[in-house]
């Protein structure tokens, strides 16, 4: 088996917790969901039109290692309120995708959408000061494979020729990133029962828990991570306000230079054939 080893490195980077709100909280890495994304700009396919089950960007296997030691800062920034889409009929639900801030507006009635839309807060032009916790001097290995040869070949060669539809970055537009080819390697599953090193981001559900337990309040860090999205209502056209997390799992933050060493189950951990490292896909 082969897999595409890209790196992809920029000044900031945020990956936006979706349980905080008016300070953003980033994971130090980019979820599966981000990455994928990744590739779908690369690729040109539109926003959220490639979590159909069906799509062949969701044959997509990837790992990630982190690269450059973990780093943080905030940046304060002003959102101001410059459209507002509003549809008032009876029975009718009221969207304000515009308004970052208008959460509890989202799918009102006309009557409790009356009682609250002229709070200042929800005015064109608000002004809406928040801390956003960034990522700095961020750096990180992407390793890439799928069984669609159609899928690999084009993402291969467009990496090859610097051609991306859409620029990338990391995790907001504004965030631009330098994404290199590193090339293309063969990886080999490992099916030996001995205690393994990984050197990528490390999910539960590759790890054998019935021949080693983890105490979770100790040293190594975890986080629960999106691994696919869903249309909360396939018959609606696919929006950022009609999708939700499908499938979560938690992982093993590996920092660089300290791999993780646990029991993995049969196949789930790949020795990188040249690059002396292991892995094992999200």
């Amino acid at each position: 088996m082969k897999a595409l080893v890209t790196t992809i490195q920029g000044d900031f980077a945020h990956f936006r917790v979706p349980e905080t709100t008016r300070e953003n909280l980033s994971y130090p890495f980019p979820p599966k969901t981000a990455i994928i994304g990744m590739f779908a700009a690369t690729l040109g396919i539109q926003k959220n039109e490639y979590w159909d089950e069906n799509h062949p960007l969701q044959s997509l296997k990837v790992a990630l290692e982190i690269i450059n030691p973990l780093k943080r800062t905030f940046m304060k920034v002003n959102y101001i309120r410059v459209k507002e889409i509003i549809n008032i009929t009876r029975g009718t639900k009221i969207f304000l995708p515009e308004d970052p801030f208008a959460t509890e507006l989202i799918e009102l009635k006309g009557k409790e959408y009356k009682k609250k839309k002229d709070f200042s807060k929800y005015k064109m032009g608000m002004n809406a000061p928040f801390k956003m916790n960034m990522m700095k001097d961020v750096a990180y290995r992407i390793y890439a494979t799928t069984d669609n040869k159609e899928l690999y070949d084009e993402l291969k060669q467009r990496f090859i020729d610097r051609k991306f539809t859409f620029p990338p970055y990391l995790g907001h537009a504004n965030l631009l990133a330098h994404w290199v080819y590193e090339g293309e390697y063969e990886i080999k599953p490992i099916y030996e029962m001995d205690k393994i090193e990984c050197h990528s981001i490390v999910p539960f559900s590759a790890l054998d828990m019935q021949r080693e337990t983890y105490d979770l309040s100790g040293i190594p860090v975890i986080y629960n991570v999106p691994m696919t999205m869903k249309a909360v209502n396939p018959k609606k056209k696919i929006s950022i306000w009609n999708m939700i997390v499908d499938k979560t799992d938690s992982v093993f933050l590996v920092r660089p230079d300290e791999p993780f060493v646990g029991y993995f189950k049969k196949g789930h951990a790949y020795t990188v054939k040249d690059i002396e490292k292991t892995i094992t896909f999200l």
